[in-house]
């Protein structure tokens, strides 16, 4: 589409930071102006969470803050709009609005339909798309398959019963957790019960809210997947299917070590393809992009949450996907799906096979603890053949704690080669130095030693 005729329109990007940012990125060298509106949800720190060093930078048009109704953030907006209306116009000339992380989704879901542009709406009683209990609910609802599970406020005899009847393990996480934030996998009821209350409260990692309902769930076996859709008008095309490789680390039972691409026209992928469309029309998910965790059991896919935003982690899986793809990724599959109708009818259902190359993201984990005095294993993976990009924020003088969790990750890595068999030493090489603790030299006052007898490293 020829820039010079979408200088006069405006997209609303809600929180763009992490993938977000990339998105709003594709927006703007589209040619759009692109106003990023921050949520009152998002954590104020997490703003600068983005990956301009990676793929460049971008001027909005404004960056404005949420105001307390809907009505007023329409106004304001709008009047944005008029003022950098480059025809003069008075009307709005604001064309779409979506959300760019997990927090903004609420805003976005409520000020689309409020404004009468694509949306994927409100649900029925105010509920909240992102939580995970409605999900599953709807899921089951719809005649799909999904978990047992009971939400609560409190550890009331309701999720007690709950608890005591149904078979250990199971899982106890937050209703509208991020990045494995809060999730654990619980023993006995005791476990489960300190847990729930330790949940009730604790700070979110990225929104301004703390936890205030929590869920438990069975636990379910199996491998976890992860299906990426782009939906227009409840057409949903697939950008990608990919495998967690999860695992025990530091005492975390879900730290994610990476993720592998998926071969979509396999049996496994077309049967979680499949589940995962039949879960987006249950929740009533029809524009936009969407990142769907899926478990594979013995019985068949089963949900385990849909991230109503696209593939997470700072956009440094995008040359991967392009790569694998031959050329496209989720992200300008979304700015299609909004802004492009002739580009959207030509973007394929699922993406074809073979893939145009091997590659995978591989997340950096820490089991040791300290303050940074050099980085040398980090050096060192940017010379590797198959080195694309890395996204890592750690630096000399940093203090760094043992990875727990998504937002305790050292970095992502994303690596590239038409050689499967180089692909796969360079991760091995990895996953060698991580094991030894290689990546950085600590400070001689943290005492490292103690650190390299980490139980958990034998998962690599």
């Amino acid at each position: 589409m020829n820039q010079q005729t979408n200088n006069n329109k405006i997209v609303v990007v809600i929180d763009p930071c992490t993938t977000g940012y990339n998105v709003a990125l594709e927006i703007y060298r589209r040619g759009y102006q692109v106003i990023a509106l921050w949520s009152s949800n998002l954590k104020i720190t997490l703003r600068s969470c983005n990956s301009s060093k990676l793929f460049g930078n971008m001027n909005y048009v404004a960056e404005v803050e949420e105001k307390k109704t809907l009505e007023k953030t329409k106004k304001m907006l709008q009047q944005i709009a008029a003022i950098n209306n480059k025809e003069g116009c008075k009307e709005s000339s604001i064309v779409a609005l979506l959300a760019g992380a997990e927090t903004g989704v609420p805003l976005s879901d409520s000020l689309s339909e409020y404004m009468g542009l694509r949306s994927n709406g409100t649900l029925l009683n105010g509920s909240d798309r992102r939580d995970k209990y409605i999900q599953q609910e709807l899921t089951r609802q719809a005649g799909v398959r999904a978990v047992w599970q009971i939400s609560g406020t409190r550890f009331s005899p309701e999720v007690q019963s709950f608890l005591k009847t149904k078979s250990y393990p199971v899982i106890i996480k937050p209703n509208e957790g991020s990045g494995s934030d809060g999730v654990k996998l619980c023993s006995s009821f005791q476990e489960a019960k300190d847990h729930f209350n330790l949940l009730l409260g604790s700070d979110s990692c990225i929104a301004n809210k703390g936890y205030d309902t929590v869920l438990c769930q069975e636990y379910l076996s199996g491998k976890e997947y992860v299906v990426d859709h782009v939906s227009r008008d409840s057409v949903h095309k697939t950008a990608m299917v990919w495998v967690y490789d999860k695992g025990p680390a530091n005492g975390a039972n879900f730290v994610l070590f990476g993720m592998k691409p998926v071969d979509p026209t396999s049996d496994v992928a077309i049967a979680l393809i499949n589940y995962t469309r039949n879960v987006l029309d249950a929740i009533s998910f029809a524009n936009g992009p969407s990142h769907t965790e899926v478990m594979m059991t013995p019985d068949g896919p089963c949900l385990v949450e849909v991230n109503c935003r696209a593939c997470g982690i700072s956009g440094i899986w995008i040359p991967v996907a392009e790569a694998l793809t031959g050329g496209y990724s989720q992200v300008d599959m979304t700015a299609d799906a909004f802004l492009d109708s002739t580009a959207w009818l030509n973007i394929p259902d699922k993406p074809a096979y073979p893939s145009k190359s091997s590659g995978q993201n591989v997340m950096l984990v820490s089991y040791s603890e300290g303050t940074v005095e050099s980085t040398p294993g980090i050096d060192k993976i940017r010379q590797l053949p198959s080195f694309v990009a890395l996204d890592t924020d750690i630096e000399v003088g940093d203090s760094i704690q043992k990875t727990t969790q998504l937002c305790s990750l050292l970095g992502i890595v994303a690596l590239c080669n038409e050689d499967a068999e180089m692909l796969e030493k360079d991760v091995r090489f990895i996953r060698s130095m991580e094991n030894q603790n290689d990546f950085f030299i600590y400070s001689a006052k943290d005492g490292k030693e103690d650190d390299n007898n980490n139980e958990d490293i034998e998962k690599n």
